[in-house]
């Protein structure tokens, strides 16, 4: 049977280790501290438990990713090298020192982000709003956020694991320059799912076939129409609650334009 991870720890062999890491899904590796040429850095690691049966190589959003410390010079960190597939990430010195470059980097760029919003709240003479907590969040306090809420949102987005793992680029850039939280959740919702935004409008006609746009619609098309649905103004100054409820509950296109015809 393989070791749990206590198991393993207590053990502390190379082949409890290695029995452990195989049945593992690795999210990444990196030093704790800037100096990667430091052997005495220890690492940081994060992954996820793999059920016995599970194929490894897929993607297990739902399993929550664990995290732990470990010198180099040990069983753990021999073994979880040896445990890794040909071609991963983190298969070599090289790949985890750059891991460790870009994690830093990140975190300094991150607080800098945070005195820069500090000084500009300063010099702004800006006031700081509360948000009532015993009042359910509204379509009208999402898009009436203050600067404060939205940059706080962002500050909260690229906390999140599926964020700081990812490495495109470009959408967490996105999220940096979101002028509103729903452009910034949009951005963060096609990490969480590994989505491709779409480079371009679709060149195909519409399908002849109408059970085609009845049924086989994608969630994540939905989800970016009804955003953009939101984003008009008569939606937005529309004082029918029930439609625009309707709007965020659709979950095919029947549903949703049917309840956005009602504001029409």
């Amino acid at each position: 049977m393989t070791p749990s991870l206590d198991q393993a720890i207590h053990a502390a062999t190379h082949e409890k280790w290695l029995s452990y890491w195989k049945r593992c899904r690795i999210q990444s590796i990196w030093h704790k501290f800037p100096d990667y040429s430091d052997e005495y850095n220890p690492l940081w690691i994060r992954w996820r438990e793999i059920p016995e049966g599970e194929d490894v190589t897929v993607k297990h959003p739902e399993i929550e990713i664990q995290q732990m410390e470990t010198p180099l010079n040990t069983e753990c960190y021999r073994a979880l090298m040896k445990s890794l597939p040909k071609g991963s990430d983190w298969g070599t010195k090289e790949a985890i020192d750059k891991a460790t470059q870009y994690y830093h980097e990140n975190q300094l760029k991150k607080e800098k982000e945070f005195e820069e919003f500090v000084e500009y709240k300063k010099n702004g003479n800006l006031k700081i709003e509360t948000i009532d907590e015993t009042k359910p969040i509204s379509w009208e306090s999402i898009r009436d956020a203050s600067t404060e809420e939205l940059f706080q949102t962002k500050l909260e987005i690229f906390e999140s694991p599926p964020v700081q793992e990812s490495e495109n680029k470009e959408y967490r850039s996105n999220i940096r320059k979101s002028a509103s939280i729903i452009e910034a959740m949009y951005w963060y919702y096609l990490i969480v799912n590994d989505i491709k935004e779409s480079s371009g409008p679709a060149e195909e006609k519409l399908p002849e076939n109408i059970d085609l746009l009845l049924e086989d619609v994608s969630s994540d098309a939905i989800f970016k129409w009804k955003l953009q649905i939101f984003e008009k103004e008569h939606v937005q100054n529309s004082k029918d609650k029930k439609a625009r409820a309707e709007i965020r509950k659709a979950t095919n296109l029947v549903e949703l334009f049917s309840a956005y015809s009602k504001i029409t």
